[in-house]
Parts: C-alpha cells; sequence; structure tokens
C-alpha cells in the first residue's frame, strides 16, 4: 500500500509537469495584481504550428484592442498566451448536426489536448471543449493570475461558444466571432437574437421589465438607438426584451451598443482600479521635505477621462492632475488632511450612484505644531525664522535674517526641561540640529538672540 501511494504521488507529479507549458507575453502594461489578464489558450495546433498560433493571437490582440469599448482602456489589459501542442490538428466534426445538412466539411476525430469538437448539441456552429477539467488544469498551473482565457483552435470552419472561456476557431469571421463571445464570458451579457427560452433571463441587456421609468438602462433611453424592442420568436420569446436594434451581441461586425458598452467599461471597473499607487505612503514622515510633492500612479484610459479631485482641509487645490505641491504656508494649525478622489467620468456610463461604487480615495493627515516662517520683532528689528520640518526625525533647519549681527543660540529640550540639543548659528547662516538617536515624542525648541527669547515652540519627533 505504501508502494502504491508513492506510485500515485509520482504519477500525479507527472500529470502536474506535463502541463506546463510556454507563456509568452504579447502585452504587458504592468503588474498582473493590478491590471486585467486575457491568456490565449492553443487547442488542435501541432507542435510545428505554435508559431502560427503565436500569429493568430497577434491578429485577435489587435482586433481586441481597436474593438469599441476595449479600445478606450487598452492601458489597462495585460495579454498571454499559453502554447499548448496537439497530438493531431483540428477538431473533432462528428457530423452530427440536425441545423445544417452535413457534413458540411469531412467527419473525421482527431486528437487534441482539450478534445474540441464541432456540432455541440446538434448545432454546427457550435464548437467547444470538452475536457474542461483539464483547460482549467493547464490555467491554474501556468498563469492562476488570469481574468479571462480564451480557447483558439485551430479549423477555418466557422465555429465558437461562450461559456465562463469563449472558444473560436479561425474561421475568416473569428475575431468577430471572439468579441461577442467575450460579451458573454467576460461582461456576463445576453444575445440580443433570442437563443432560446433556457438563454432567457434578466441581464444588463435583457428584461421583462418594459416600464422606461423603472429598467436599467432608463437612462439611456431615446438616445443611441437604445428604446425598448420585444424579442422574438419562440414560446417565451415575447416576454423578454433588448436594448437595441443593431448590436455585436445581435449581429456580428456591428459596434456594442451603449448598453453593452456600458456593461464592459463596469466589468473593467469592477476588476481593477485606475489607482496604482501614491505618494509619499500614508504612515511616512510628511513633513520631512518642504514643500510636500503629493503624486498619484494611475492606469489612464485613452480617452482621458478620470476625474482628480484634490481637497486640503475641504480647499480645492488641485483637479485634473496627479500631483501637486503643498507648502507650508498652506497648512492650518493643529491637524491637516488631504484627499484626493479619482473617478472615469467617461461617456460610455450613464449609471445612477456610479460614485459610491467606483470611486478611489486617498488620504493623508499630519500634524503642524509650528509655522515654518515666523515674523518677529525686537528693539524695532524685524526679524524672519524659519524652522522646519515640524514634525521630524532626522533634522531641524532654521534660518534667521532680518538682523545684521549676532549669535544665536538654538536649544531643544523635553517636555520637562532637560537639554537634549544645543548649538550656535550665525545670522544669515543655515543652520541644521540632528536629532536621530532622539525618542519620539514632543519637545520644546528654544532660540535666543543675545540671551533674549525669540521662540519657544513645540516639536514633535518621530
Amino acid at each position: 500500500m505504501r508502494y502504491m501511494f508513492l506510485i500515485m504521488i509520482l504519477m500525479w507529479v507527472g500529470m502536474l509537469r506535463a502541463q506546463v507549458f510556454d507563456v509568452d507575453t504579447v502585452v504587458y502594461n504592468g503588474t498582473l495584481e493590478q491590471h486585467i489578464n486575457l491568456v490565449f489558450l492553443s487547442e488542435g495546433y501541432l507542435e510545428g504550428e505554435l508559431d502560427d498560433f503565436v500569429s493568430d493571437v497577434d491578429q485577435f490582440t489587435s482586433y481586441f484592442f481597436n474593438t469599441y469599448p476595449f479600445s478606450r482602456y487598452t492601458s489597462y489589459f495585460n495579454v498571454f498566451l499559453i502554447k499548448v501542442p496537439s497530438a493531431e490538428s483540428g477538431a473533432d466534426h462528428p457530423g452530427t448536426a440536425t441545423d445544417v445538412t452535413e457534413p458540411v466539411f469531412p467527419i473525421g476525430s482527431v486528437n487534441t489536448y482539450f478534445d474540441a469538437q464541432f456540432d455541440y448539441f446538434d448545432i454546427h456552429r457550435l464548437l467547444v471543449a470538452n475536457d474542461v477539467a483539464a483547460l482549467n488544469l493547464v490555467l491554474a498551473l501556468n498563469l492562476p493570475q488570469y481574468d479571462q482565457a480564451f480557447l483558439l483552435v485551430n479549423s477555418p470552419a466557422y465555429g465558437g461558444s461562450g461559456g465562463a472561456i469563449p472558444v473560436s476557431s479561425l474561421n475568416s469571421a473569428a475575431a468577430e466571432i471572439m468579441m461577442h463571445e467575450l460579451g458573454h464570458s467576460f461582461a456576463h451579457l445576453a444575445d440580443e437574437y433570442y437563443a432560446g427560452d433556457v438563454y432567457a433571463g434578466e441581464f444588463d441587456n435583457m428584461t421583462k421589465e418594459t416600464n422606461a421609468q423603472l429598467i436599467r438602462w432608463k437612462n439611456w433611453i431615446g438616445d443611441a438607438g437604445v428604446g425598448i424592442y420585444k424579442h422574438c420568436c419562440g414560446s417565451m420569446a415575447e416576454q423578454w426584451y433588448r436594448p437595441h436594434e443593431n448590436c455585436k451581441m445581435r449581429y456580428l461586425n456591428r459596434d456594442f451598443c451603449a448598453i453593452c458598452a456600458q456593461a464592459i467599461v463596469e466589468r473593467i471597473h469592477d476588476l481593477v482600479s485606475p489607482l496604482l499607487g501614491y505618494e509619499p505612503m500614508q504612515g511616512s514622515p510628511i513633513l520631512e521635505t518642504l514643500p510636500v510633492t503629493f503624486k498619484l500612479n494611475l492606469i489612464h484610459p485613452e480617452a482621458l477621462t478620470l476625474k482628480r479631485i484634490w481637497k486640503l482641509n475641504e480647499v480645492i487645490v488641485g483637479i485634473d492632475t496627479d500631483s501637486i505641491i503643498v507648502s507650508r504656508d498652506m497648512f492650518d494649525d493643529g491637524m491637516n488632511r488631504l484627499i484626493v478622489t479619482i473617478e472615469d467620468t467617461t461617456d460610455l456610463l450613464r449609471i445612477d450612484g456610479h460614485a459610491d461604487k467606483h470611486i478611489d480615495l486617498v488620504m493623508w493627515e499630519w500634524e503642524s505644531l509650528l509655522t515654518a516662517t515666523q515674523d518677529v520683532v525686537f528693539d524695532n528689528k524685524k526679524m524672519r525664522i524659519d524652522v522646519s520640518p515640524n514634525p521630524s526625525s532626522e533634522f531641524i533647519n532654521v534660518e534667521i535674517s532680518g538682523i545684521e549681527s549676532g549669535a544665536i543660540e538654538v536649544v531643544l529640550r523635553t517636555v520637562v526641561g532637560n537639554i537634549v540639543r544645543r548649538g550656535d548659528m550665525q545670522i544669515n547662516e543655515h543652520y541644521q540640529m540632528h536629532i536621530d538617536g532622539l525618542a519620539p515624542g514632543l519637545y520644546v525648541l528654544i532660540i535666543k538672540w543675545r540671551g533674549r527669547l525669540l521662540v519657544n515652540e513645540k516639536i514633535v519627533i518621530h
């Protein structure tokens, strides 16, 4: 029994190893965790035909990125391919379809990796992969971070299917088939021709609702050809309605209608945020260097539709910029809060409450205890005193101008009066007091000129 268990483990490891294939990058826009990852798998390609598969994927990828509305969000996607060789070329054609006069092309059975076949459910054009388990295992072992997979079958016959992983042949209409099937798989859209009672249901582009004030595409009615159009023909077809008469989800070689395009964009928003990162990171010392530059790292749609609003203490300080510079004179005494919101305001969306679901927000907070620049009048002499940063963790900068001469004493004390740092500086001299090594907490900075107190302020050390 022990040896049998070992043999089973070795067989399983061998099977896993056999399912690891070459993965090529077709388009790379950024990290897999922050982008939508499309992956093409080959089916019915011999080892010697995999270069053809690479060329086929290049053509499909180009078509994908030129199809509206994906063309507006190309920078949101990565594209990969997995080279899966088959023992024989093509796909099974049992010749069992009842919707055509068979054989449309020669009947035959071939040995392919995912066991693709035409004539599924006796529908000639319905091309599927029978070995879904193998398909899922190859994806799990080779590109587990994928968001949408697509199986490309090496056959010139017309065919394809939807489902979680859409399938297409290499027919001249294959690219259009792919985009239609991605409408199902990627955006969960219904057909806008009546595919049968079993496929009817409530979708973004299909409903039984007829009230123009309640229907889910109410904000589009009367514009871009959107209305409430009855399906035809079938036992239950007339109970169902579509939003458009001329959409890619009904006919090939058409654009996606406004409702389907909206669903695709919302799916993109569901999968990834346009916010990749920001600086400074939250929790890092903000006031180490002044002025402070706050930056966003964003994925911008091609139409540049990201709305960015920056507010410092509830006052707008920037609009539609990826960075702003905040100087000390913009701070309030005490706590300060900088907030930036990011929302895609594309004209492809007319969804009530969209901002409640798909808006990104970054917030920074810091405490300012010491004004950077102070004007002090002493013996009819006006001095300008600059102390920064506050809070700090490494050093405190002091500059004093406005008087001609005189030694300046700079002292840093604990709140109970113990001197922890002391130094002397001259007028118009840049002085830097190093504070690294001091325990975090509240301290008091004392500045004296000719023994007379100029500054007595709190300093926060991180």
